[in-house]
């Protein structure tokens, strides 16, 4: 579930980073 926490979270910031 870690792993999964942490692919949301740098999902997140790579969201940011495209916009």
């Amino acid at each position: 579930q870690k792993q999964g926490i942490v692919i949301e979270t740098t999902s997140s910031r790579e969201c940011l980073d495209q916009n």
